[in-house]
């Protein structure tokens, strides 16, 4: 299976008139820009190097911790970000891997990013949608 992909929109058309934090599509997932998870990786994007492997490795990283917590957030729970964003870059086992990437990129952006996000997810392989009745 090949790795998935994520585009950020940089662009201010609107994609969708919902509030989705991103779109799931069979080309891997978008972020639209009314999401603020494209604020954070625009800016996360300026300060990493994407030629530099190491660099690319932080981008990666990250990109797919967002990408899983479409997955496994859940609503109604308090999440305390920091130990997760711990335990996901193995600060206790690998602990120079997680300085590796926090001293090149700020947790507390990542911790806000993800502490303003409702991780909802529109996924386009679903052809049905729940119409509410009033």
């Amino acid at each position: 299976m090949g790795r998935n992909m994520m585009f950020v929109q940089t662009s201010t058309e609107q994609l969708f008139v919902d509030n989705y934090d991103a779109i799931r599509s069979s080309y891997g997932i978008i972020v639209p820009k009314s999401s603020g998870l494209s604020d954070f990786f625009i800016d996360l994007l300026s300060k990493l190097n994407i030629e530099d492997e190491d660099d690319n490795a932080i981008l990666e990283n990250v990109a797919s911790f967002i990408s899983d917590m479409f997955t496994k957030y859940r609503e109604g729970i308090n999440y305390d970000w920091k130990k997760q964003i711990a335990r996901e870059f193995d600060r206790e086992s690998n602990p120079s891997f997680y300085s590796f990437v926090f001293d090149k990129i700020s947790e507390d952006d990542l911790v806000n990013a993800c502490s303003n996000c409702k991780f909802r997810l529109y996924d386009t392989s679903k052809w049905y949608r729940e119409k509410t009745r009033n």
